[in-house]
C-alpha cells in the first residue's frame, strides 16, 4: 500500500516524483518576459495618441469672419494603427468652438483649398461646410484632409496670456476616447487678436 504523500510526515514515491518535471527558473522567466512583451504590444497598437498632423510642423488656414468669429484649417496627415473617430475640438480659455468639420481625403488625392472655392462663406455648426462632414466623423490611418474649426473668441487677454494649444477629442479603433493635441496655429488667437 502507498501511502499519501500529502499527510504529514508521509514519503513521496520515487517513482511517482520522476514523472512530474522539475519546475525551471528559466523556463518561467522567459514566459514572463513573452507575456509581458505580448501585453505591452496590445497596449501600444491603441494607447498612443493617434498622430493627426505632420511631426514635423502643420500647416493650415485662417479666415477672420469678424464679430470674433474665425475659421481655422489644420492639414491632416493621420498615422496610427487604423481608423479613428474625430468627435470634437474642445474650448480653450478666451475662445469657444461654435462648430467643426472634417475633410477627409486620401493620402494620395491631391488636396484642394480647405475653405473650397469661393471662400468659407458662412459656416452653419453641424451642417456641412463644402466637402467637409461635421464631426463626429472617421478618419483612416494615412488619410490626409483638413480639419476646420470655427471658434468664437470672446477673451484675447486671456486667449493670448494662456496661450493653450486646442486639443481634439478622438475615439481609437479600440472604442478608447484620448484627447489629441493640435498645432497650436489650430488656435483662433494669430487672427482674432493681432492687434490685441
Amino acid at each position: 500500500m502507498m501511502s499519501d504523500p500529502t499527510t504529514p510526515g508521509a514519503t513521496a514515491d520515487p517513482q511517482v516524483l520522476g514523472l512530474v518535471p522539475a519546475p525551471r527558473r528559466r523556463t518561467a522567466l522567459v514566459t514572463g518576459v513573452l507575456a509581458a512583451l505580448l501585453l505591452a504590444g496590445a497596449w501600444w497598437s491603441t494607447a498612443p495618441v493617434p498622430r493627426l498632423t505632420a511631426d514635423d510642423g502643420a500647416a493650415g488656414a485662417v479666415h477672420d469672419l469678424g464679430d470674433g468669429r474665425v475659421l481655422v484649417g489644420v492639414v491632416l496627415e493621420r498615422g496610427g494603427v487604423g481608423p479613428v473617430e474625430l468627435l470634437d475640438v474642445e474650448d480653450v480659455p478666451g475662445a469657444r468652438v461654435l462648430g467643426a468639420w472634417l475633410e477627409a481625403t486620401p493620402a494620395d488625392s491631391p488636396g484642394e483649398s480647405v475653405f473650397g472655392r469661393g471662400g468659407p462663406g458662412t459656416p452653419v455648426p453641424g451642417a456641412p461646410l463644402g466637402e467637409a462632414a461635421a464631426l463626429p466623423a472617421r478618419s483612416e490611418a494615412g488619410d490626409g484632409g483638413w480639419l476646420v474649426v470655427l471658434w468664437d473668441v470672446d477673451d484675447c487677454t486671456t486667449l493670448l496670456e494662456r496661450a493653450v494649444a486646442p486639443v481634439a477629442r478622438v475615439r481609437t479603433v479600440a472604442g478608447i476616447t484620448i484627447d489629441a493635441p493640435l498645432p497650436e496655429l489650430a488656435s483662433p488667437a494669430a487672427a482674432a487678436c493681432a492687434d490685441a
